[in-house]
This record gives C-alpha cells, sequence and structure tokens, in this order.
C-alpha cells in the first residue's frame, strides 16, 4: 500500500538542527514533548509473545497507547514540515 515516509522529509527540512531525525528526538525538540519512559511491549518484542501466549489484553494496553501517541506525534509533525513547506521565501537581497 502507497504510505508516507516522514523521515526523509524531515531530515531535509529540520535534521541539520538535530542529532537524529528519530521520532522521540523530533518529540522532545520540535513539540516540547516528553514521553514518560517507554513500555516494555515497546522496548522488546517480549510483551508481545507474552500477549500471543496468554492472550491477556492488559498486556498490550501500553503497546496501544505507545502506538496511540506515535500517531499524533506523526499528525504533528506532518502539519509542522507542511508549515515549513508553505512559509515564504526570505530574500536576502
Amino acid at each position: 500500500m502507497p504510505h508516507l515516509d516522514l523521515l526523509y522529509p524531515a531530515r531535509r527540512l529540520i535534521g541539520h538542527r538535530l542529532d537524529n531525525c528519530r521520532l522521540m528526538t523530533l518529540e522532545e525538540k520540535v513539540f516540547g514533548f516528553f514521553r514518560q519512559g517507554m513500555c516494555q511491549a515497546v522496548k522488546s518484542p517480549s510483551g508481545i509473545f507474552d500477549w500471543l501466549r496468554r492472550r491477556d489484553a492488559r498486556l498490550v494496553v501500553d503497546v496501544f497507547e505507545h502506538n496511540r501517541l506515535d500517531v499524533i506525534s506523526l499528525a504533528s509533525l506532518m502539519a509542522h514540515l507542511t508549515e515549513l513547506m508553505d512559509a515564504p521565501m526570505i530574500s536576502l537581497r
């Protein structure tokens, strides 16, 4: 399916101001948003495998929350990059 990868435009438009263009870095440096820890299931696949074995939905609540925050951050990043692209060019003459 077609998709839009925001990594490349983020690198081109704001990457020069950042240590890297990881989503967490963009959240912190561009939006001032700091996530409080990362759930274990996102850090390693063991949490997902636990869920697959036990089918206990409580084991993936943090994963869904993490993914929800990713979607919000990516939508915010898309809006920010669009604003940068729409900004008028400044003439240095």
